[in-house]
């Protein structure tokens, strides 16, 4: 006999079975978010869950503009005896 109190027969009860999906759906689901246009409102509808998370991503992997005076200064900084070898 297992927790259930069923005979073990290799087995599972509807109600086992459904709150196992139950729980597996419950720790995919994402309550509420915060807009990264908007930390102060918590979103929670399908709809702004869907905007949200689009923002999110493509804030994240928006190009930015190339800042041509850092480059200089790592270039300046990088001793002359350090070298990337090809083999």
């Amino acid at each position: 006999m297992n927790s259930l109190n069923l005979p073990d027969t290799g087995e599972k009860s509807a109600g086992y079975l459904k709150l196992t999906v139950q729980q597996d759906q419950s720790q995919r689901f994402i309550p509420s978010l915060q807009h990264p246009d908007d930390l102060s409102l918590l979103y929670n509808t399908p709809t702004t869950l869907a905007s949200a998370a689009t923002s999110f991503y493509k804030n994240l992997f928006a190009s930015e503009p190339v800042n041509n005076e850092s480059i200089q200064f790592l270039f300046v900084t990088i001793p002359g005896t350090d070298k990337i070898t090809t083999h």
